[in-house]
């Protein structure tokens, strides 16, 4: 293994101090700190300043001013310095829970072949658990939460973010991922991080991946699967109306 078995790509833009510091101390706490490698690709003003303050007791922290089409193309800036043998994604708003670091006694205690995708659970604002889900169907109904999910960072010699999808690329990359023959997914029961709630992805459709979704899943998961994604599309138009409603979409 690597020096540093995570790193934690973290993509800031508006950020808060508060909230910042709050999710490096929160990998501070992990008793496995010394293995994460933080990295932080931001946009407009470096965060250095507010984290150098902190007694940071993790492996290291490295900074990249590389903001230039979204997010995505920010996660896959970060992924590009980072050292780890997992990478793991996250908002500035973000934190991590114990459970983090038994996902990582589970990586440095496991025998033979790593694998390739860890999933685990991740509490939603203050009252929700995501659970993951853990079938083709599963993910065709709902995404894997990204700050709870490591990858290997090989993954992305082969699989990348498509930046199409400005706010849902993830969950293309996640299907193809399960998709796949090739790559071995553990699940943990173990809760590894805080997802704030009221994010992008809660407030604003990707009208271009709704479109897409049922080729993608045909593409990656055969014709079947795509039926049932253009059931669920008309179920949720029916009930809910279009995204553009459900999200208030300025024309």
């Amino acid at each position: 293994m690597n020096a540093y078995w995570l790193s934690v790509v973290v993509a800031v833009k508006e950020w808060c101090e508060s909230d910042i510091q709050r999710l490096v101390c929160s990998l501070s706490s992990q008793p496995l700190a010394s293995k994460i490698q933080l990295v932080v690709v931001y946009s407009n003003k470096s965060p250095e300043s507010a984290i150098a303050d902190l007694d940071v007791s993790i492996g290291s922290v490295k900074y990249l001013q590389n903001f230039p089409r979204g997010v995505y193309a920010a996660f896959t800036a970060g992924v590009g310095i980072s050292d780890g043998d997992y990478i793991l994604f996250s908002g500035g708003d973000d934190f991590f829970m114990p459970g983090l670091n038994k996902v990582l006694s589970t990586i440095s205690e496991g025998k033979g072949a790593q694998p390739d995708v860890i999933v685990s659970p991740v509490c939603f604002g203050d009252e929700r658990l995501l659970l993951p889900v853990k079938t083709r169907l599963g993910i065709v109904l709902k995404n894997w939460c990204q700050q709870g999910v490591l990858y290997r960072k090989d993954i992305f010699d082969k699989y990348h973010f498509d930046d199409r999808y400005p706010i849902q690329a993830d969950h293309k990359f996640n299907i193809e991922l399960l998709g796949s023959s090739e790559l071995t997914i553990h699940y943990s029961n173990y809760i590894s991080a805080y997802f704030s709630c009221g994010g992008m992805s809660q407030t604003k459709p990707d009208l271009c991946f709704w479109r897409d979704m049922p080729s993608i899943v045909s593409t990656n998961f055969g014709w079947a699967y795509a039926v049932i994604c253009r059931i669920r599309k008309i179920v949720g138009y029916i009930l809910y109306g279009s995204p553009e409603q459900r999200f208030k979409v300025p024309k």
